[in-house]
């Protein structure tokens, strides 16, 4: 297996940090409307 197929497959299953799921979490939320009051503060993860 070549390099760029071994490292396509690592990054393939990797899972995204839960800081990033709750900002896309957050974003559907302000979409539908929803006041979001935040409370964040530093870069993510």
């Amino acid at each position: 297996m070549s390099d760029a197929a071994m490292l396509n497959r690592h990054l393939a299953a990797a899972k995204p940090c839960a800081t990033y799921r709750m900002i896309d979490r957050v974003a559907a939320r302000r979409e539908t409307g929803a006041k979001i009051i935040s409370l964040s503060a530093g870069e993510p993860c």
